[in-house]
C-alpha cells in the first residue's frame, strides 16, 4: 500500500472522528459556561442553587436569535458536509475510475469548503454572540473547544492532501512496502517478438521473463494448447526462458499471438505482451507428376499426382481442355489424401479424351500466392481403333513373308 493511500485512509478515519465532535458538540450546551449559567445553540440552562432548568436560548436572548440560528444552521450544514467529504474520500479511495489530479482536486476542494463553512459558524459565535454576551476566553465550555478543535484538524488534513498530493505527482513517495510489491510483479526481460514462417516448417518463439511462476501462451482467448497438439509451451522458472513451439505451421495458425507471465500469491498478478506470427506460402512442389494414359471406351480411370507440403495446399483446380472440371458431376470423382491428388473418371467415353491439368496453389493471409502445375494426355480408344491396334501391335514377321500391313497395302506383294 503506498503512501498516498494510507494518508486518504488517515484522512478518512479523521473526518470520522470529526463528524462525531460535530454531533457532540452542536447538541451539548456548553459553548459558554459561566457561574449562574450555560448556554449552547440551543438551550440556555441555569446554574444556580435554586433554579437548574433550562429554555430555549433565543427565547432568553431575543436580540441574538439571528446570529444563533445562522451558527446552528451553519454547524448543520458543517456535519452534512463531512458527510460528503467521506464519501468523495471513498471513492477516491476505491474506485478504480476515481483516480488521478482530479480527484484529487474534487476532495481537497470539499475539503477546504467545509472548512470554510465551519470556520464560518465559529466567527460569527466568537465574534458577534460572545462579545454581546460580555464572555471572555475564560468562559469558553468544552462544547465549542470541541469545535474549535475539529477546525484545526480539518485544516491540518487539508494541506497534508494537499502536499501529498503535490509532491507525489510522479509516484516518488512510494514506501519501501510499494517498492516491494512492484518488484514481485513479472517483467518481460526479452520480451517476444514478431515472427513469420513458411508453412509446413517448424518455429520456436523465445521470451524471458522475470519474477514469474508460470508463462502461457494465447491465441485470441484461447490457450493455444488447447486446440492444437502441434503447439507446446515451455518454461524454466530458474532462469524465465519461455518458448512457444509449433510444428508444421499451418495457415490457421497465421495471427495474433498473447505471451501471458504470471506471479502466484494472494492476488495472482499478470503481465502480457502482443506479437503477430505470419505463416507465408511456399511453392507446392510435385513429387508425383500426371502421366499420360489410354483407355478403352467404358473403361474407369484415375488420373493420380504427389504434392508437397501438403500442408501448403490451400486449393486444387483440374482443368480439362483449359476448361475447370473441379466441380463436374456424373462419371468424375475428386479425391484428396494427404497431399495424393486424384482424379476418378469412370465409364469413359470419347469426350473424356484430352489434355489434364492439375494446379496446385498455396495462399495464406496475404496476397501472395504460389502455384504449381502438372500436365497429361488421355486417350480413350473406341471398339474397332481398339481391335486394330492390337493386330497392329501383335503383328510378327514370319520368315520368307511380308508384314501383314505390307501385304494390306502392297499391290505388288507376291503371294508364297
Amino acid at each position: 500500500m503506498d503512501l498516498r493511500k494510507k494518508l486518504a485512509i488517515s484522512i478518512i478515519a479523521g473526518y470520522l472522528f470529526i463528524e462525531i465532535f460535530l454531533l457532540c458538540g452542536l447538541f451539548t450546551n456548553e459553548w459558554i459556561k459561566k457561574k449562574e449559567y450555560h448556554l449552547g445553540l440551543r438551550l440556555y440552562c441555569y446554574d444556580t442553587e435554586h433554579d437548574t432548568s433550562c429554555q430555549k436560548v433565543v427565547d432568553k436572548l431575543p436580540n441574538l436569535k439571528y446570529m444563533l440560528d445562522t451558527v446552528f444552521y451553519l454547524s448543520i450544514g458543517a456535519c452534512s458536509w463531512v458527510c460528503l467529504v467521506i464519501i468523495v474520500m471513498l471513492f477516491s479511495l476505491f474506485c478504480n475510475g476515481c483516480k488521478g489530479s482530479k480527484t484529487c482536486r474534487c476532495t481537497s476542494f470539499v475539503m477546504f469548503a467545509w472548512c470554510m463553512i465551519q470556520g464560518a459558524a465559529l466567527t460569527i459565535f466568537v465574534t458577534a454572540i460572545m462579545s454581546e454576551l460580555s464572555a471572555s476566553v475564560s468562559d469558553v465550555g468544552w462544547s465549542l473547544y470541541l469545535e474549535c478543535t475539529t477546525l484545526c484538524i480539518s485544516w491540518f488534513l487539508l494541506i497534508t492532501q494537499v502536499i501529498t498530493w503535490c509532491c507525489c505527482k510522479d509516484d516518488s513517495c512510494r514506501d519501501s512496502a510499494t517498492v516491494d510489491v512492484i518488484d514481485e510483479i513479472p517483467r518481460f526481460k526479452q520480451p517476444p517478438t514478431d515472427q513469420s514462417v513458411s508453412v509446413g516448417n517448424d518455429i520456436t518463439i523465445h521470451a524471458i521473463v522475470e519474477n514469474a511462476n508460470s508463462v502461457i501462451w494465447n491465441k485470441g482467448n484461447d490457450r493455444v494448447i488447447k486446440f492444437s497438439t502441434c503447439h507446446r509451451e515451455g518454461f524454466n522458472e530458474t532462469n524465465g526462458h519461455a518458448t512457444l513451439s509449433i510444428t508444421k505451421a499451418r495457415f490457421q495458425d497465421d495471427g495474433m499471438y498473447v505471451c501471458i507471465a504470471e506471479k502466484y500469491g494472494k492476488i495472482t498478478k499478470q503481465v502480457r505482451h502482443e506479437i503477430r506470427l505470419y505463416v507465408l506460402p511456399v511453392k507446392p512442389e510435385f513429387l508425383k507428376k500426371l502421366v499420360d494414359t489410354s483407355v478403352n471406351i467404358g473403361e474407369s480411370f484415375d488420373l493420380e499426382a504427389e504434392v508437397r507440403p501438403s500442408e501448403s495446399v490451400t486449393s486444387v483446380t483440374w482443368l480439362h481442355e483449359g476448361e475447370d472440371v473441379t466441380s463436374s458431376k456424373g462419371n468424375r470423382k475428386l479425391l484428396l489424401r494427404d497431399g495424393k491428388l486424384i482424379f476418378k473418371i469412370s465409364n469413359a467415353t470419347v469426350k473424356d479424351s484430352g489434355k489434364y491439368s492439375c494446379e496446385a496453389k498455396s495462399k495464406g493471409t496475404s496476397s501472395h500466392e504460389e502455384e504449381s502445375i502438372s500436365h497429361c494426355h488421355v486417350t480413350v480408344l473406341d471398339a474397332l481403333s481398339s481391335a486394330i491396334e492390337n493386330v497392329l501391335g501383335d503383328e510378327q514377321v514370319i520368315e520368307g513373308r511380308a508384314p501383314m500391313n505390307h501385304i494390306m497395302h502392297d499391290p505388288n506383294a507376291v503371294y508364297q
